[in-house]
């Protein structure tokens, strides 16, 4: 359940919230996110990884292309639209679960209640709006991630190659011997898991 009036602080929130709903009211509609928050992030991370290997598979070659940034961004916000436009509902039903006054029950019946008193389009209320946050969010996020995967992998392949170079020219014994060789075990394994 949301605040009603302005300045009412979190205490008095969840006094009000506690008092409406017992405890379990001050997770009202937490089933919901979450039922929205698994499926949405699993269609954008499948929908992303499978249009970059589409997009970077060259026809008629086995060698990947290598994206750009704008590639990148495009294909998070393919990736993006197409969660948004699958998990919407679910975001609606989930504001109604949590806000006061706002609908009762499950998250089935609640879309029961929503479809059969303002039709399945009452389901979409909003979209517009969602929909371009999400679109921009996603795809920015995606660029983002693979621009740091690619700074972070050649870091930290430097960095690997420099205390293997300390080491190979030191010749530490000992303790120094083996702190080197875990430093450069660990930064080999980073790199392989940020380029692979």
């Amino acid at each position: 359940m949301m605040a009603d009036g302005p300045g009412q602080g979190i205490r008095a929130s969840m006094m009000r919230m506690y008092r409406d709903g017992g405890f379990w009211g001050l997770f009202s509609g937490n089933a919901a996110t979450l039922a929205k928050i698994f499926p949405q992030t699993a269609i954008q991370f499948s929908a992303f990884h499978t249009l970059k290997d589409v997009l970077s598979t060259r026809a008629g070659t086995t060698a990947p292309k290598e994206l750009n940034n704008l590639e990148h961004l495009a294909l998070g916000s393919i990736a993006g639209l197409l969660a948004c436009s699958a998990t919407y509902p679910l975001d609606t039903m989930r504001t109604q679960m949590s806000i006061t006054g706002g609908l009762k029950g499950n998250l089935f019946s609640v879309g029961t209640q929503i479809v059969s008193k303002q039709g399945i389009g009452a389901l979409y209320r909003g979209f517009g709006a969602t929909l371009t946050s999400d679109v921009l969010g996603s795809g920015l996020g995606f660029m983002n991630y693979e621009v740091s995967s690619w700074v972070a992998g050649n870091i930290l392949s430097g960095v690997a190659f420099r205390i293997w170079h300390c080491q190979y020219r030191l010749s530490w014994e000992d303790y120094g011997y083996t702190i080197l060789n875990l430093l450069c075990g660990v930064c080999a394994d980073w790199n392989k898991d940020l380029q692979g």
